[in-house]
């Protein structure tokens, strides 16, 4: 009996260890799966951090090209403003030049007009002569 005892207690001894071995047997399946998984996650990571350096430095190559732009813009709005204040000041310079120039034309006009009056009127005086002394 104790023989029989001894020996379904080694067997249940046996069912535990083997029990415990497929327990572990599972246990270092699933701990291979998570090493497999890091290193795949550790690869990802690296992928994403390679990624996300590029994505910095077109981030910044973009924010200097847009400082190059920002510069160039205010460069050429002051150069706009300038040339907008030129001609406005040219404008108001030939505006005075056409007023000028008409003023000068009305004038020419009223001499020429007294001119061609004075002369006519000397032509008349010669008729009057010419008819007075014949």
């Amino acid at each position: 009996k104790q023989w029989y005892q001894r020996r379904v207690r080694v067997e249940e001894i046996k069912d535990r260890q083997n029990s415990h071995e497929n327990s572990l047997f599972r246990y270092s399946q699933k701990i291979e799966q998570i090493k497999q998984q890091m290193k795949w996650s550790q690869k990802e990571l690296e992928d994403w951090l390679e990624e996300a350096s590029h994505r910095d430095e077109d981030a910044m190559t973009l924010m200097k090209y847009a400082k190059i732009d920002d510069a160039k813009t205010k460069e050429l709005t002051l150069k706009l403003e300038k040339l907008t204040e030129d001609k406005t000041k040219k404008k108001k310079l030939l505006e005075g030049e056409v007023t000028n120039t008409l003023t000068t034309q009305i004038e020419l006009d009223k001499t020429a007009e007294a001119f061609k009056k004075a002369h006519d009127d000397r032509l008349e005086v010669l008729e009057q002569w010419d008819t007075i002394i014949t």
